[in-house]
């Protein structure tokens, strides 16, 4: 994800090399317990002690020996961002001096349990960029074939439902 400058009407690339330093912008995800596929994970950009000028995230899996090809789609909520990569990732969508960006992004359906990171390219201005700024670990849990949540959720839900049946039976003899 090696960011790139329009010039001239022309998609140009300086030879830059990325900072070899520790970032200093951190990506903030909402909560890194399991989701499954279609659930919302909000995540957020912070400029930890300057601001930045443009970022681009991707999802990618955890595992090192998986294809790092993106994961999931992301989602469009203000007109601070942009999708990109036909919505398997989000960029900037002006040229400002950000102190945050808040992103969204959709977990996919998946087979097995599946973790992820967000990767993200955050440049701090036109030759400063840091590439690899990860996030912490969001996991993704299977629906399995029927289309129902894991066992575990089952049981929660089935008694939630017990509970309301009897309750409206019970209201129902008043």
């Amino acid at each position: 994800m090696m960011p790139m400058h329009y010039v001239n009407k022309s998609w140009t690339n300086p030879l830059h090399a990325p900072q070899k330093t520790e970032p200093y912008f951190t990506i903030r995800v909402d909560a890194t317990w399991n989701y499954v596929a279609g659930d919302t994970v909000e995540g957020t950009i912070i400029a930890d002690q300057h601001y930045f000028e443009g970022f681009l995230v991707q999802a990618h899996n955890s595992r090192k020996s998986s294809s790092w090809r993106p994961v999931g789609d992301f989602s469009i909520v203000h007109s601070d961002v942009q999708l990109a990569c036909s919505g398997q990732a989000v960029t900037h969508s002006q040229h400002k001096h950000y102190q945050y960006a808040t992103f969204f992004w959709t977990a996919p359906a998946v087979r097995e349990r599946t973790c992820i990171h967000f990767v993200a390219t955050i440049v701090k201005g036109y030759s400063t960029f840091f590439m690899g700024v990860t996030s912490k670990e969001v996991c993704i849990d299977p629906i399995d074939g029927m289309g129902s949540a894991p066992a575990d959720v089952r049981a929660g839900t089935t008694g939630l439902l017990l509970l309301l049946a009897l309750t409206t039976a019970l209201f129902a003899r008043a």
